[in-house]
């Protein structure tokens, strides 16, 4: 009898268990339906292997380019150091400072004008790494 009562003890802890399991895990995926990897990012391809990279750290894309950003990419998706090495005239990096990621100190406008000049899609980096750029503020307090 003791082992009965043990047993429809454990069966009924099991099928709790289940049923906030699952319970959870629907509210686990409303909360993944909202958000994406991709939210905020700008996926670059060359056709055959394509990357990720923060939205707000493409610093320049010229029209012959602007196809190469694409919502459905065909290939394969690489990490960004393989994807830059392997399309150089596609895409560069340009290091920024920390001034710059914070939107304290503007990319100078040389350096725009040369972007223009080099025609590929550049994207901002610090220390070998992509970043997220604020957008530079002029401060008007004097």
């Amino acid at each position: 009898m003791k082992t009965h009562s043990l047993l429809t003890f454990c069966l009924v802890l099991a099928v709790s268990f289940c049923g906030l399991a699952s319970w959870v895990g629907a509210q686990d995926s409303a909360v993944r339906k909202s958000r994406s990897l991709f939210d905020g990012k700008v996926k670059i391809s060359n056709g055959s292997i394509w990357t990720i990279a923060p939205k707000t750290s493409v610093l320049h894309v010229p029209d012959h380019l602007k196809s190469r950003l694409s919502d459905k990419p065909k290939g394969r998706l690489v990490q960004f150091s393989e994807f830059a090495n392997q399309n150089r005239s596609l895409i560069k990096t340009y290091e920024v400072t920390e001034a710059q990621i914070r939107g304290e100190e503007p990319i100078p406008d040389e350096v725009k004008d040369q972007f223009a000049v080099q025609r590929v899609i550049v994207v901002a980096s610090n220390r070998h790494r992509l970043v997220s750029m604020k957008p530079f503020e002029v401060n008007s307090n004097p």
